[in-house]
């Protein structure tokens, strides 16, 4: 009779992990892991401009680039000259350990080249590229693999003339994606 009992219970295990495998999502549509989600969500929001940062948040502006964005007010921010008016833009809260950079270069071309992505991301990885709208802006965004910072997630579009990579921590994608949803030209 106690065998009876295993049997039966190992029979509905097995029917419920079955049930789960076939009628739950995959781990990556789960919403936090799949940045892909998150900034294609984003971009389907409103675009309505926010005058004011919400609370906790401060804006930052560049004319230079020609764009405006909110950010979490502890991070500090830092403009780093790369030349040929190439720039690299750092948002970090050391204490958190939260952060994200912006890297801009002038750009001539519509669509980025394999040359310009294999100078920028010398690891060729670029996994998972989804298409989506940054303020009425194609971009891509996609996962990549940085030698000193581990698993990425990169957000790559182009505007006036310039080309704007945005990268984070993969684990960050879900601040990446709030943040770019903030994300006004000027």
């Amino acid at each position: 009779m106690k065998n009876v009992f295993i049997a039966a219970g190992l029979v509905v295990l097995f029917g419920l992990l079955i049930g789960a495998y076939f009628y739950l999502p995959p781990a990556e549509e789960k919403g936090a892991g799949n940045g892909t989600k998150s900034f294609v969500a984003a971009s389907q929001r409103s675009d309505t401009a926010v005058e004011k940062p919400p609370e906790g948040w401060s804006e930052y502006q560049s004319e230079r680039y020609g764009f405006s964005l909110f950010y979490p007010a502890e991070m500090a921010v830092s403009e780093f000259d790369e030349g040929k008016g190439a720039s690299t833009l750092t948002f970090e809260d050391k204490q958190g350990g939260r952060g994200f950079q912006i890297f801009a270069v002038p750009y001539s071309g519509t669509q980025v080249s394999e040359e310009r992505f294999l100078r920028d991301i010398p690891s060729g990885v670029r996994e998972n590229p989804v298409d989506f709208y940054v303020a009425g802006v194609l971009a891509t965004v996609f996962y990549s693999r940085h030698p000193l910072l581990g698993d990425t997630i990169e957000v790559w579009f182009i505007r006036g003339g310039y080309l704007f990579e945005l990268t984070t921590l993969k684990p960050l994608e879900d601040l990446l994606a709030e943040i770019i949803q903030t994300w006004r030209f000027l």
